[in-house]
């Protein structure tokens, strides 16, 4: 039994950074447009622009690497759901819910 528990182990840690990697690993197939957020999401930087070393790029790539990770839209969405299922309330400070669980916008 101590063989299968080791098979079983292995396979639960590879599963798990597959899962944690999938994200960054999705990265060069996601577009430059954000579909919900109707906006044009940042581009990678260089490290040297107009041939200078681009002294900013270090936080222009945490923008991009913030704004293009993989599945960004869904992780939101799951988030704000399992937020709102959770607690109750919502993330979003424009949204009411109400007693009977109909939700609105502030105006």
């Amino acid at each position: 039994m101590g063989k299968d528990n080791k098979i079983l182990k292995t396979i639960y840690i590879t599963l798990t950074f597959a899962m944690l990697l999938l994200p960054l690993l999705s990265m060069p197939f996601t577009s430059g447009a954000s579909g919900a957020e109707k906006r044009k999401l940042a581009e990678m930087p260089k490290i040297i622009e107009d041939g200078k070393f681009n002294t900013e790029f270090t936080r222009k790539f945490d923008t991009y690497f913030s704004e293009n990770f993989g599945f960004r839209p869904q992780l939101i969405t799951a988030y704000s759901g399992l937020a709102y299922k959770a607690f109750g309330d919502s993330l979003n400070e424009k949204i009411i819910t109400g007693k009977d669980g109909c939700i609105s916008m502030k105006p």
